[in-house]
């Protein structure tokens, strides 16, 4: 992480000097999300911040869209502040479903949907992940397909159906190994994997 908000910061640098607005929404936008994912959430939601503000600004609603989305997930959601990250997911989907762009559509949904989940709002969390993957499988995006299957598989262990759930975590696998990102993604879909086998009685789980 060091090393990337090292580069991130040079790269915020070089464009302000040329003041190119689209590089410099997007170094802001990177270096906002490479604090937050370092769990610096006050400095990276600022960042996060200055790049909506630039994105609404120049009307690129899709841009102001995955803003609004990562501020969410990777500022309010990973701390648990729920009510922060549903008013920024719904601004997000509002903003996508404005710009008619697939990306940012498959962003908001998938992101909207982990909130449902966390809140126990399982029915409406199982519609939006599969919006998520249906978006994300249009546009290959891989990480977003994978971890939504993920969060499939959590709903449907949760409710028994643990055929179901193997399903989902093996597709997951798959598909986030396909992205070559977020590694321990892979680990917890392996894991909960072994699990779903060790509860359908499968006897081939090597601990």
């Amino acid at each position: 992480f060091p090393k990337a908000i090292d580069y991130l910061e040079e790269a915020l640098k070089i464009a302000e000097k040329i003041k190119d607005i689209a590089s410099l929404i997007q170094a802001e936008f990177w270096l906002g999300l490479g604090l937050s994912l370092d769990c610096q959430f006050k400095e990276g939601l600022g960042y996060l911040e200055r790049a909506l503000e630039k994105s609404l600004a120049v009307n690129s609603l899709w841009g102001a869209s995955v803003a609004e989305s990562n501020i969410s997930c990777f500022v309010y959601f990973w701390q648990g502040k729920l009510n922060n990250a549903l008013q920024h997911s719904l601004e997000a989907i509002k903003l996508a479903e404005e710009s008619d762009d697939i990306y940012s559509k498959t962003i908001a949904y998938s992101i909207y949907a982990m909130y449902c989940y966390e809140k126990g709002l399982l029915e409406e969390a199982k519609q939006n992940f599969l919006k998520g993957i249906d978006l994300a499988d249009r546009i290959g995006y891989f990480i977003w397909s994978g971890s939504n299957k993920i969060y499939l598989g959590e709903i449907y262990s949760e409710l028994g159906e643990y055929k179901i759930a193997a399903d989902y975590y093996e597709s997951a696998i798959l598909f986030i190994e396909r992205s070559k990102s977020f590694r321990s993604w892979v680990y917890w879909g392996k894991i909960a994997l072994a699990n779903a086998k060790v509860m359908k009685r499968e006897q081939d789980i090597h601990f």
